[in-house]
């Protein structure tokens, strides 16, 4: 497996990843939750990929995107010559399209497809085309040798074969063209950075674009990755599947776009999300589908992962879990969005359902949960949850109040109130002098508490927080980079980041500066970031690329940006 990372391109409906030796190894088709096609990426023995044949002794050279778009060009070397080797997916169409240059009479094309115990593919092969079915699949390969050098590979899909050979027909002559076209576009609406260095625009162009992948364009869904049960560390059994909308990274996501100045995908996802209160009273699950229904999950005893690791899960049972910061997640974002686009209709439009998510905090908010790690076992009175109930209750006065709803607004108040005190008086341990993962004395440290100043509750320089950043400093520092709790196993881009945006927060400035730059030179040479991550040596672990890690880097360069603004004649 390539722990260095993969590259990724997508469509807005599903993604496909591409390793260093240019193949393309997880695909799930047709969307995001689809069959694996291609999983060598997690399961090198049994998973499927296109690779192509290109003689005996081949390197790579280099891989890089094309300027800000989603189009990947490798460059490899072999006995017969240079070739390049261009990747995309046309955003909406159901197509994945490969372009060849170099002497293409040597290539030869090569597909395999996982191998699953119960599920079957049937295959019709000939010189240079593969009609391919599966349960709730077709795939139609196009291989053609448009000059003598370029040879263009064409893979179209949809639910049977039938749609795969319909979506093959809306390839256009000019695809890579309009592609590119379609991604100039889009990044016209990104918010300029002007106190940042070029190699850290070049990260917030990057993180911009895979959030933009992982975007499921027919409902506004945000998954938290493309992929399924990507090993989180050697060895181990924490193989969960991410390819669902969690409304926690939805939120981040959602959050991130508005700070970017793309208000139309963080509003497509907030409609995803309020449209799942319309027959229900609350946030029933953490995490649903990309069509907004309800996960389960299943093994795979067939697939394992690079190392042997399993069980491999399809599906995700954290979707039956009581975690509650869900409400205060989207309500808190659902604000936010107000004060970056001051869209009232929509607010106004918004407002009963919020109402809703609203109550069931007011019911709720003391019960112990699972937490935003959402550990199995058992209940807890976590300290990042109290946070988000208490942020999303503020949020709903300011709301009530922009509407004129002042005695809602009220109530809500009074119930944030609440809400802190209870978290002030048994969150922060006196004797170990910081805020623990939850209510108990022996609960560990944990970097999720930093939530306490990023959603306002306390500020950065209460005396509380600046001694819960020096507990975590001492009990989750990895090498450099910072853990989510004591005894996890590898470090997690996601809490690095909050430490730096508290180091921020706090005017520790050139530590804050100094963490980001080393947390960067973690990432792979493509500027992806999986979920957890080890310093030593670069590797990525975990489903990949990952939303949490972009969109957070994401917000840390916007308030890195806002802060060096301030800060005339300062250095870094």
């Amino acid at each position: 497996m390539d722990r260095k990372g993969w590259a990724i391109v997508g469509n807005g409906i599903t993604a496909a990843l591409i390793d260093s030796e240019c193949r393309i190894c997880w695909l799930c088709l047709p969307k995001f939750d689809g069959l694996p096609v291609f999983a060598k990426a997690l399961s090198p023995k049994v998973g499927g990929g296109l690779s192509l044949y290109l003689g005996q002794k081949v390197k790579t050279k280099e891989q890089k995107y094309l300027e800000e778009a989603a189009v990947v060009e490798t460059t490899m070397v072999s006995e017969f010559g240079e070739f390049k080797i261009i990747d995309y997916m046309p955003w909406g169409k159901n197509l994945l399209v490969r372009e060849i240059y170099g002497d293409v009479e040597k290539v030869e094309v090569r597909v395999e497809l996982t191998q699953f115990y119960y599920l079957r593919f049937s295959v019709k092969k000939t010189e240079r085309q593969w009609q391919i079915e599966g349960p709730g699949v077709g795939v139609f390969i196009d291989v053609r040798k448009i000059t003598s050098n370029r040879m263009q590979v064409v893979l179209s899909y949809g639910h049977n074969l039938e749609q795969a050979i319909k979506a093959f027909a809306t390839l256009s002559e000019d695809e890579l063209f309009e592609v590119l076209s379609f991604w100039q576009r889009w990044f016209l609406q990104k918010r300029k950075l002007k106190n940042l260095t070029p190699s850290w625009q070049a990260f917030y162009d990057r993180s911009l674009m895979v959030l933009k992948l992982l975007t499921y364009e027919p409902t506004g869904a945000i998954v938290a990755a493309p992929t399924a049960s990507f090993p989180a560390y050697p060895n181990g059994e924490d193989n969960w599947d991410y390819r669902f909308c969690w409304l926690r990274d939805g939120f981040y996501s959602a959050y991130a776009f508005d700070l970017a100045g793309f208000h139309e995908e963080s509003r497509k996802f907030y409609e995803f999300s309020l449209k799942l209160l319309e027959k229900a009273d609350h946030y029933e699950n953490p995490l649903y589908t990309i069509d907004g229904y309800c996960s389960y999950e299943i093994l795979m005893p067939e697939l394992s992962g690079p190392e042997g690791e399993k069980p491999i899960r399809f599906g995700n049972k954290a979707a039956e879990q009581l975690q509650l910061d869900n409400e205060g997640n989207i309500v808190y974002g659902l604000w936010k969005h107000w004060l970056m686009t001051r869209d009232t209709e929509f607010l106004a439009s918004a407002y009963p359902k919020i109402k809703k998510a609203l109550k069931f905090t007011v019911q709720n908010w003391y019960k112990p949960e699972h937490g935003i790690w959402e550990f199995r076992d058992k209940k807890r009175q976590w300290v990042f949850g109290k946070v988000m109930c208490y942020a999303g209750m503020v949020a709903g006065a300011k709301i009530a109040s922009v509407l004129k709803e002042y005695p809602k607004a009220r109530e809500y108040l009074r119930t944030a109130w609440q809400i802190k005190e209870n978290l002030l008086a048994y969150g922060y341990n006196k004797e170990k002098q910081a805020f623990l993962q939850h209510y108990a004395p022996d609960a560990p440290a944990d970097s999720s508490v930093l939530a306490l100043s990023e959603f306002n509750l306390l500020p950065a320089e209460d005396e509380r927080m600046v001694n819960t950043v020096k507990y975590i400093e001492q009990k989750l520092n990895f090498h450099g980079a910072i853990l989510r709790f004591e005894r996890a196993v590898l470090p997690f881009y996601l809490c690095t980041f909050w430490l730096i945006r508290q180091y921020l927060r706090m005017g520790e400035l050139k530590k804050a500066a100094k963490l980001l730059e080393t947390t960067l030179k973690s990432t792979t040479p493509l500027h992806l970031m999986a979920e957890h991550y080890d310093p030593r040596t670069r590797e990525q672990w975990g489903n990949f690329p990952q939303g949490f890690s972009h969109e957070e880097l994401i917000r840390t360069l916007i308030f890195y940006d806002k802060i060096m603004g301030k800060q005339k004649g300062y250095k870094g």
